[in-house]
C-alpha cells in the first residue's frame, strides 16, 4: 500500500492561503466588479483572452458584459454601456478603513444593496424586466462559479498526482470552497 506521508504545516498554509486567495478572487460579486473597474478609455483597455478562445474588452466586467448579452439577448455594447453608467453612478463612499470595520453582516447587506441596484439598473438601461435581469446575473454567476470549481478540481487532481495533497485533503479543499468557507461567496 503506498502512503502519503502527511502535509507539512507550511504546505497545508500554502495550500490554504493559495486555495482561499484563488476563491476570494474569483467569487467576488458581479456588482462588486461594476464598482471595482476602472474607467480606463477604449484607446487604453487592454484585450483579454476568455476561456472559450474569445476576446473582450476590460478584463472581468468585458467578460460579464458578454455573458449577460447572451443571456439577455441584447448587444454587448449596450450591456457594457449599461454596466460602465452603473459603476459611475454607483461609486463607493467608504474608505477602506469603514469598510474593514463592518460586520460581515453589514458588508453582506451592502452587497446585496448592491446587487439589487445593480439589477434595477441594468434592468431600466436595457428596457428589460427585473426578474428576467436578475435571472441572468445569477445564471453567470452559477457558470462562473462552476468554471472556477472545475479548474480549482484540475489543479488539485494534479496536486494529488504528483503526492502533494492526499485524496481526502482534495475533497476537504473542495468541500470548504462549496461551503463558502474559503472567501467570497
Amino acid at each position: 500500500m503506498n502512503e502519503k506521508k502527511p502535509l507539512s504545516p507550511k504546505k497545508k498554509l500554502g495550500l490554504g492561503l493559495a486555495a482561499g486567495a484563488v476563491t476570494v478572487i474569483s467569487l467576488g460579486g458581479f456588482a462588486s466588479a461594476a464598482y471595482a473597474a476602472s474607467p480606463t478609455p477604449a484607446s487604453e483597455t487592454t484585450t483579454a483572452t476568455t476561456s472559450d478562445g474569445g476576446h473582450h474588452r476590460g478584463g472581468f466586467e468585458g467578460g460579464l458584459a458578454k455573458q449577460l448579452a447572451a443571456k439577455l439577448s441584447v448587444s454587448e455594447t449596450k450591456v457594457a454601456d449599461a454596466l460602465k453608467a452603473f459603476r459611475e453612478a454607483n461609486k463607493p463612499t467608504d474608505t477602506k478603513q469603514q469598510e474593514a470595520s463592518k460586520t460581515p453582516e453589514q458588508r453582506q447587506a451592502d452587497q446585496q444593496a448592491r446587487e439589487k441596484a445593480l439589477t434595477a439598473s441594468l434592468a431600466k438601461s436595457l428596457g428589460l424586466d427585473e426578474s428576467k435581469v436578475s435571472a441572468a446575473l445569477t445564471a453567470v454567476r452559477s457558470d462562473a462559479k462552476t468554471e472556477r470549481t472545475a479548474e480549482l478540481k484540475s489543479r488539485l487532481d494534479q496536486a494529488v498526482k504528483d503526492g502533494k495533497l492526499s485524496s481526502s485533503e482534495e475533497s476537504a479543499v473542495l468541500k470548504a470552497q462549496n461551503l463558502g468557507l474559503l472567501g467570497g461567496r
